[in-house]
């Protein structure tokens, strides 16, 4: 799929959730949706349990580039990974850098280039109880567009 100027946030966004999606293992190989666009209802029956991973809606800047009319846009999210263990939270994040590196090419044939990542130390909260581990990896791109 190619991202497109009109559906910019939506197109990024599933262009990330494809690669993750398809690509990150769940360590804990449960066969459940464990990827999502925000944090479940910890009540809920459909609960996965940990860990999981968040991909928030995308951020984006927007420059006009000085040779004719095109438009570069900055495109970042937040992909949070939520773990009782600290080692799951090392190694989902390892394994979601990895597979976006690896599809980097399928990510700049739909128009996002330049993939780059930020990321915070893991932080420890408590959850409805639980003791859970974040981790917020930053992802950006460039898109480029007339």
């Amino acid at each position: 799929m190619t991202v497109n100027s009109n559906t910019l946030y939506t197109d990024a966004w599933n262009e990330i959730y494809a690669v993750i999606n398809g690509s990150v293992t769940d360590p804990l190989n449960r066969g459940k949706k464990w990827i999502m666009s925000a944090f479940p209802d910890y009540g809920a029956r459909d609960f996965p349990g940990y860990p999981i991973i968040t991909i928030s809606s995308l951020a984006a800047t927007s420059n006009l580039l000085t040779f004719g009319k095109m438009k570069q846009n900055e495109i970042s999210s937040d992909i949070k990974i939520y773990a009782k263990m600290m080692s799951h939270i090392d190694s989902i994040s390892s394994d979601v850098q990895n597979q976006l590196k690896i599809n980097a090419g399928s990510l700049e044939m739909a128009g996002l280039y330049n993939l780059n990542f930020r990321s915070d130390k893991a932080s420890t909260v408590i959850l409805n109880k639980d003791k859970v581990h974040i981790k917020n990896l930053i992802v950006i791109f460039d898109y480029v567009h007339l």
